[in-house]
């Protein structure tokens, strides 16, 4: 009989074609007012013994041994918080299994990895893990204390400049309509600040999603969050990206954002990005609309279908649908609504 493997709930868009080792469950933190990934499951933190996760790595390799993976990527929320050694022991483990890794990825909480020495660091890097995804959503200190993030922007450029320097690939999430419509602005620039501080190899962008049972739902419902229309969020993103000074590579890869086409190296391509959100913004209101609608009921993927007359037209039939469907019309809400129940955590 085939030995079960245990795997958490989530991973990055990007380590789709990765294996996947769960090192520990959950998230260390998990007082994120926006996160319900582990909270809507039950999923305690707790660190996984180095036995479990060996005998893991073991039946990984029986079950893909033969599919000549690559990449490899380390759940939970946070491998950081495992003793150094502990940490370094299963990434040789690993490396010995699949000598043919080439990338070892996990995500990492930033006051986790401010605990750890740069010595530490490195030798984490030496023993084989070699890019980061870090949830920085914003650069405002004024947001990040509105969200319970647990840290500060000098934190996130304290730790991203070391993680560079050490030579760890660094994938920052930020989020757009995280400070919701008050703080739209100050998000925009505070994030570009940090982010030009930092020069991250990869920018990742995501959409605030209002999830139900979250701390940021019970901010809606006392006033004290406004939910930010598409529209807002996009003008949100173009004032953030052109403060941007950074050659990072810039990447809009979830179906939870409106754009995702809107993607490119800003060294190079960053004019491109500026005038792709420059086109959406330059639709008038109701081609808006109906971009809003058909992104989000799947049936368009990028700007050029709102040139497609059949399509537009059955989008236009399903926003006459839905809005027969409500007491109350507020396009930003079921805007919130179809990104929570249409895309994953």
């Amino acid at each position: 009989m085939e030995k079960s493997i245990e795997w958490g709930p989530i991973r990055p868009v990007a380590e789709a074609n990765s294996l996947i080792i769960r090192l520990t469950r959950g998230c260390p933190w998990n007082r994120c007012a926006f996160c319900t990934s582990y909270k809507s499951k039950n999923i305690e933190f707790s660190i996984r013994t180095v036995d479990e996760i060996k005998k893991d790595i073991d039946a990984i390799y029986e079950r893909y041994k033969d599919y000549g993976h690559t990449t490899c990527f380390l759940q939970d929320g946070d491998v950081f918080c495992m003793e150094t050694e502990t940490l370094i022991d299963i990434l040789c483990y690993i490396k010995k299994k699949f000598p043919n890794i080439k990338k070892i990825t996990s995500y990492g909480v930033v006051h986790q990895m401010a605990k750890k020495s740069y010595e530490e660091l490195q030798s984490i890097y030496k023993a084989g893990l070699n890019r980061v995804y870090c949830g920085m959503e914003s650069g405002s200190d004024h947001i990040l204390r509105l969200i319970q993030k647990g840290l500060t922007s000098k934190m996130l450029i304290h730790v991203g400049k070391q993680l560079k320097d050490i030579g760890i690939e660094l994938s920052f999430f930020i989020v757009m309509g995280i400070g919701g419509r008050t703080y739209s602005k100050e998000n925009a620039l505070e994030t570009a600040r940090v982010l030009n501080a930092v020069n991250p190899d990869f920018i990742r962008v995501r959409t605030i999603r209002v999830k139900p049972d979250s701390k940021l739902e019970n901010m809606v419902t006392e006033g004290k969050f406004i939910i930010p229309t598409e529209t807002e969020m996009v003008q949100e993103q173009l004032e953030m990206l052109r403060l941007l000074d950074v050659d990072s590579y810039y990447s809009n890869d979830h179906s939870m954002n409106l754009l995702m086409e809107v993607e490119g190296q800003l060294g190079k391509d960053k004019n491109k990005l500026i005038q792709q959100l420059e086109a959406y913004l330059n639709l008038d209101e109701y081609d808006q609309k109906v971009f809003h609608y058909g992104i989000r009921l799947f049936m368009m993927k990028t700007l050029n279908d709102l040139n497609n007359q059949s399509r537009y037209q059955l989008v236009e039939e399903k926003i006459k649908e839905i809005h027969n469907q409500v007491e109350v019309i507020d396009d930003a809400l079921i805007m919130n609504h179809l990104r929570v129940i249409y895309t994953s955590s």
